[in-house]
């Protein structure tokens, strides 16, 4: 069976625009080590974070098709602007995806920040994915 996290994985990774950008840099948090390493990867990429799961229910009972809260990273070390661009490239992305029984969402939460200790650019940005769990 698949989870939503390898669902938005593979749709981001299926967009021409965000291949150019990350290449195949889409990995599931945390972070990997040597992304912090003074030698590290400098190259954008994106951090994929399961948040929340609920059953979808009907009238009869569960229905097989739950509702995840997922959490994207855009993650530059270069620049606020990269993250954003790249932010932004993931939202055209994602925004309203459908294959088959797959729909993604944007959700409510969509915010950037600067961390000092780890010196990266984040923008993080929520979908929620429904989808049948077979």
């Amino acid at each position: 069976p698949q989870t939503a996290s390898e669902i938005v994985i593979r749709a981001l990774l299926e967009t021409p625009a965000i291949k150019v950008i990350v290449g195949d840099r889409v990995t599931v948090a945390p972070l990997p080590t040597e992304y912090y390493a003074p030698s590290g990867p400098s190259d954008p990429m994106l951090m994929v974070l399961h948040k929340s799961e609920s059953e979808g229910y009907t009238l009869s009972g569960a229905d097989g098709y739950p509702v995840t809260a997922i959490e994207v990273e855009a993650i530059s070390q270069h620049s606020a602007s990269e993250a954003e661009r790249l932010g932004k490239a993931v939202i055209t992305a994602l925004k309203d995806y459908r294959k088959g029984d797959i729909r993604i969402m944007k959700g409510t939460g969509d915010n950037s920040e600067y961390n000092d200790e780890e010196a990266l650019w984040r923008r993080t940005m929520e979908f929620m994915v429904r989808w049948h769990d077979t």
